[in-house]
C-alpha cells in the first residue's frame, strides 16, 4: 500500500548494484557522444573546394592606356595608346593588355584620356559614322536648329545632356512642353567634339 501511495520502496542489494551500474555506464555514453559531436564540429569539413585566392595588393598587370581621347566610331591604332602597370585587384577582367587583341577594332564609344582600355569600349564593326555608335538600340537620333537661346549659348554640345521642349499656343496662352528629358547631344554642327563650345567658338546652328 505505501509503495502505491508513493512511500519508499525498499530494493533488494543486488538490484541497487546493477542500477548504479547502468547509470555509470549511461553518463559515460554521454560524455563520449559529446567529446565526438566537438571534435566533428571544431574539424574543417573536407570538401574538396580549393581554399580561396588571396591577391597580393602590391601584384600589378600592364594595361592599355589611351594616350589622347578618342572619339566614338575611329579606328584603334597603336599610337593611341601605352602601356602603364595597374594594381590587379583595380582591372577589370575585361581590360586590354595587348593591342594584338584589337587590331582592326574600332571605338564603340568616347574614350577618355588615361583610361583603360577596356573590352566594352571597343567593337569590330565599322561604324557607318561617328555618332552612329553613341546611338543606344530601340533610339533614334533627331537634329534640331538651334540658336544662342535654344542652344543655351552654345553650351549645348557634344556629351551635353538637355531637355527638348517645345513652345507653342495653350488656349491661346504661350505655354512650353518637355517633349523629351535628359537627352544626350550627339553633335553640334556635325562636330562630334566635347569641348567646342571652349575659346569663342561659334554657336552651332544645328545639333543632333
Amino acid at each position: 500500500m505505501a509503495a502505491a501511495l508513493g512511500g519508499r520502496q525498499k530494493f533488494p542489494y543486488g538490484s541497487r548494484n546493477s542500477l548504479a551500474l547502468g547509470l555509470s555506464v549511461l553518463a559515460t555514453t554521454v560524455c563520449l557522444a559529446a567529446a565526438a559531436l566537438f571534435f566533428l564540429s571544431v574539424k574543417p569539413a573536407d570538401n574538396g573546394s580549393a581554399p580561396p585566392v588571396v591577391r597580393d595588393s602590391t601584384e600589378t598587370i600592364d594595361v592599355l592606356v589611351a594616350v589622347d581621347r578618342i572619339e566614338a566610331g575611329y579606328p584603334l591604332e597603336p599610337s593611341m595608346f601605352r602601356k602603364e602597370a595597374r594594381p590587379v585587384i583595380s582591372v577589370p577582367p575585361s581590360a586590354v593588355t595587348d593591342f594584338a587583341q584589337i587590331k582592326g577594332f574600332f571605338a564603340s564609344s568616347y574614350i577618355a584620356a588615361g583610361q583603360p582600355l577596356l573590352g566594352e569600349f571597343i567593337t569590330s564593326k565599322r561604324p557607318v559614322n561617328q555618332i552612329q555608335p553613341n546611338i543606344p538600340e530601340g533610339y533614334r537620333a533627331v537634329a534640331l536648329s538651334v540658336d544662342a537661346t535654344t542652344s543655351v549659348e552654345g553650351w549645348a554640345r557634344p556629351g551635353a545632356k538637355v531637355d527638348v521642349v517645345l513652345a507653342s499656343n495653350i488656349n491661346q496662352k504661350p505655354a512650353v512642353t518637355v517633349i523629351v528629358q535628359n537627352a544626350k547631344v550627339l553633335s553640334a554642327d556635325r562636330s562630334v567634339a566635347g569641348d567646342g563650345g571652349e575659346g569663342g567658338a561659334p554657336t552651332p546652328s544645328t545639333v543632333t
